[in-house]
């Protein structure tokens, strides 16, 4: 692949900073991939699919998933992997890692529909079992995916959220990412988000077990799309900056490097990473910030785009006459909104209401003139419901569904 498939594209509030004071700036980076359309020649598949079959996941919920595993069979050919696993209190293997061909395709959904709801919810042997099957029989060139479904909270076995989100960044760094789909009302949004955002994958919130198969479908859409596998992000501060990525997003930092794993690119796809950084005073010249992204294509040879942002320094009266891009400024707010909403969902959740309420006033209070005011007014009545405990469980699921896109750039998906 060329190093056209990816391109970056910079933007900088202001080009300058004072010298006179200390400055904040901000730096939006965004990673599009080109539309490259659907060939034969696409990057293979090694999925796990791991179905909940417990028992609250009988009638319309194990029937709308069977629909959509059988649907992923479809559309899988023959240089493409796939295990299947289903789980109650206990884990039933419904395939082991195996090549699609007819014959496999045929017996699997016929696997696939006799299956029954049962009892509890081990979910997290589920899914080890199904990452695991990927990263035993790695395909080194190809995509490594585990799909996880569930309508519930994790009951039984290993059920504790950082333990899963550990297991789900270790699994990521072997190069298989987890992608999860949770189906209301009851399932814990908080625990599926936070394996699939660790786990380098996409998370989704389903609202009607009707949408299954609609969300397996894009989801599979984007994975037979990929041209830009294990996508890294990587921007440099200069001497004296610090730099902070907004939008709770995971990533290491290293003094003044900041590496933001971005995982598989399908094609037509855009990332949007927003960075704030403070430049010091009593400087001159300028201040240049490297970007570096790297990813894989076909070929396990990588491929890198690089960019800079340079600042330049220059008087405070200069500075103040500077075009400002304040539409950059709203959307960095947004971000930020976006991630204390997802947090003060989180605090209600555990108990601490009036602590969450308070958080959301504060972050409005100190960035309304940055925000439309039917979104200030949306978040002030969240404030109170969140205060007055009168926050219905769908709604905080779907709130935290659109916090989650927004910070993941997902809207429009």
């Amino acid at each position: 692949m060329s190093t056209e498939t990816v391109q970056l594209e910079v933007r900088q509030d202001c080009q300058l900073v004072c010298i006179e004071t200390v400055n904040k700036r901000l730096i939006e980076i965004t990673i599009s991939a080109s539309d490259v359309p659907y060939t034969s020649e696409r990057i293979p598949l090694n999925l796990a699919v791991v179905i909940d079959r417990s028992g609250s996941m009988c009638g319309s919920k194990l029937e709308y998933l069977k629909q959509a595993a059988c649907y992923v069979l479809d559309c899988l050919q023959e240089r493409d992997q796939i295990s299947i696993f289903a789980f109650d209190h206990e884990v039933k293997c419904i395939s082991e890692c195996t090549t699609i061909s007819a014959k496999a395709r045929a017996e699997l959904k016929a696997r696939i529909k006799a299956l029954q709801a049962g009892g509890n919810t081990n979910l997290f042997d589920g899914w080890l079992h199904g990452v695991n099957e990927v990263a035993i029989h790695p395909m080194p060139q190809g995509i490594q995916r585990c799909l996880l479904l569930t309508d519930g909270q994790a009951n039984h076995g290993e059920i504790r959220q950082v333990e899963l989100e550990r297991h789900a960044g270790e699994l990521r760094m072997r190069g298989v990412a987890t992608s999860t789909f949770g189906v209301a009302p009851d399932f814990n949004q908080f625990l599926l988000e936070g394996m699939a955002t660790n786990g380098g994958g996409h998370y989704y919130f389903i609202e009607h077990p009707s949408a299954i198969p609609t969300l397996f479908q894009q989801e599979l859409g984007e994975l037979l799309t990929v041209n830009a596998r294990r996508t890294v992000l990587k921007i440099t501060a200069p001497s004296g900056a610090s730099l902070n990525l907004l939008g709770d997003i995971p990533h290491d930092q290293l003094g003044r490097e900041i590496i933001v794993p971005l995982g598989d690119l399908f094609a037509g796809s855009e990332r949007v990473i927003c960075f704030e950084t403070l430049l010091p005073s009593d400087k001159t010249g300028t201040a240049n910030y490297g970007i570096d992204l790297s990813y894989f294509g076909t070929t396990e040879v990588a491929s890198n785009v690089s960019a800079d942002a340079i600042f330049t320094y220059a008087s405070e009266a200069v500075v103040n006459t500077a075009p400002q891009d304040w539409p950059m400024r709203t959307r960095a707010v947004e971000l930020e909104v976006a991630t204390v909403e997802a947090r003060a969902l989180r605090m209600a959740e555990d108990g601490r209401s009036e602590e969450a309420a308070a958080s959301l006033v504060a972050t409005i209070d100190c960035n309304v003139d940055f925000m439309l005011y039917s979104r200030v007014t949306d978040l002030r009545e969240l404030a109170s419901k969140l205060e007055l405990n009168e926050l219905s469980v769908m709604e905080s699921k779907s709130r935290h569904d659109i916090a989650y896109k927004r910070r993941y750039s997902r809207e429009n998906k």
